[in-house]
């Protein structure tokens, strides 16, 4: 098994604009989007992002020609949140397409605000992905502290793994494989954070490693263990956390966690994942005011 290093698979930032006279500028630079702008594509959609009364998903290429999209959302359906909110993938879009869209960026919002931006948003959502690659066997996730998770099925067959706790969601699933010659199976680990209360400048020391609470399971050990036979069916129907929620009795939830304990994958290894976090961040730095 060979897992990629740490990145970034979504970010999503809001920016507080307080002049009428900007927000109607802003309204009206997001109408005006070209080519000359490194836009391939512009359409205005809504209430695409629930939460905002307009939002343009804008379409860019990045690294090797590669398309990504960008949303930006203006006008919020609750006036206490911020007026500008800005969405994109940092990882598909590599240090090309994200010094487009610091081009992009700094036309829509002009030069001031956007110089504000890095400082003064605050980060409403970070995706943080590890692909698992070659694994020869099927996984069950258990996360610390959490009571609730569910699996979700698509013709009787479960595409996904769902794990949360209030602004944090853990989801396990298998992405299409990899092509080519020597193409293998590659497992997806994905973190969603929301709602993290800090800026793109203080993102780095405000988050601790949020896998160091996750463990994967070996799925045959549950079948083939001696194990509670009412556990081992709530865990192929809801998952392993919802499972040991619905045991009740204390007892029962400690053997069969000394039991996940004891037969948690080795390789899977958090600390080691986390190493890699500085280096998935560093990509933002095309989007500091001083570079």
């Amino acid at each position: 098994m060979k897992s990629t290093k740490i990145f970034i698979d979504k970010l999503a930032v809001t920016l507080p604009i307080g002049s009428p006279i900007l927000k109607r500028r802003i309204s009206k630079r997001l109408k005006e989007l070209d080519s000359r702008l490194g836009v391939t594509n512009s359409r205005y959609t809504g209430r695409f992002i629930s939460r905002y009364g307009q939002t343009y998903i804008i379409e860019m290429t990045g690294n090797d020609d590669v398309a990504f999209s960008v949303f930006l959302s203006i006008y919020p359906v609750n006036t206490a949140h911020n007026f500008f909110r800005c969405e994109f993938n940092p990882t598909a879009a590599g240090r090309n397409g994200l010094a487009k869209l610091r081009t992009l960026l700094e036309y829509v919002l002009g030069t001031k605000q956007f110089k504000r931006l890095y400082d003064h948003c605050s980060v409403t959502r970070l995706d943080l992905t590890v692909d698992a690659l070659g694994l020869a066997h099927d996984y069950y996730v258990y996360v610390k502290k959490c009571t609730w998770s569910e699996i979700r099925f698509i013709d009787g067959v479960a595409i996904s793994q769902i794990v949360g706790r209030g602004q944090y969601r853990l989801t396990l699933y298998e992405k299409p494989s990899l092509k080519g010659r020597n193409a293998v199976r590659r497992t997806r680990i994905e973190c969603r954070l929301r709602a993290l209360g800090c800026s793109l400048a203080t993102l780095p020391r405000h988050i601790d490693n949020p896998f160091a609470k996750v463990q994967l399971i070996r799925a045959k050990s549950l079948i083939d263990g001696d194990l509670d036979e009412k556990f081992v069916r709530d865990t192929k129907r809801r998952g392993l956390n919802a499972a040991l929620h619905r045991l009740g009795s204390r007892n029962k939830k400690a053997r069969q966690l000394a039991f996940i304990q004891r037969h948690q994958a080795r390789w899977f290894n958090p600390g080691k994942i986390w190493h890699g976090w500085p280096a998935a961040l560093k990509l933002l730095d095309v989007l500091r005011p001083d570079q």
